[in-house]
């Protein structure tokens, strides 16, 4: 039994360092070239972003940034990614998870309701 585990183990051990078989690509593409590979639209991406508000006020907080946005249908906090947003910009944004009561530790302060979204882009 103590030699099966041996050379079962350096057989797994050769896989774990072996590189990508030939004919692939050694590293990953850029996100241009991946974006280009896509065929993704040069409109910043803003397809899947149906929704769109305007900056009341942000407030970043470490690798997020808390968007107050005032939209169609009245006012809503977001939480997205961190990205710099100033009062007055019109951004776009895909469909999150609502939250109620959320309470932020680092700016001791609790949103009443708020949206988790993947991503924001400011428009052009």
């Amino acid at each position: 039994m103590k030699y099966l585990f041996v050379p079962g183990f350096l057989m797994m051990s050769a896989i774990a360092v072996a590189g990508p078989p030939s004919g692939h690509p050694s590293s990953h593409p850029s996100v241009g070239e991946a974006a280009q590979a896509l065929n993704l639209p040069e409109d910043g991406g803003m397809v899947n972003l149906p929704y769109e508000g305007k900056v009341l006020q942000a407030i970043p907080s470490n690798a997020y940034v808390f968007i107050e946005v005032e939209t169609a249908n009245g006012v809503l906090w977001l939480s997205a990614p961190l990205a710099e947003l100033h009062k007055g910009d019109v951004v776009h944004y895909d469909r999150g998870t609502m939250m109620i009561n959320f309470y932020s530790k680092k700016q001791k302060v609790t949103f009443p309701k708020i949206m988790f979204v993947g991503r924001v882009v400011k428009a052009k």
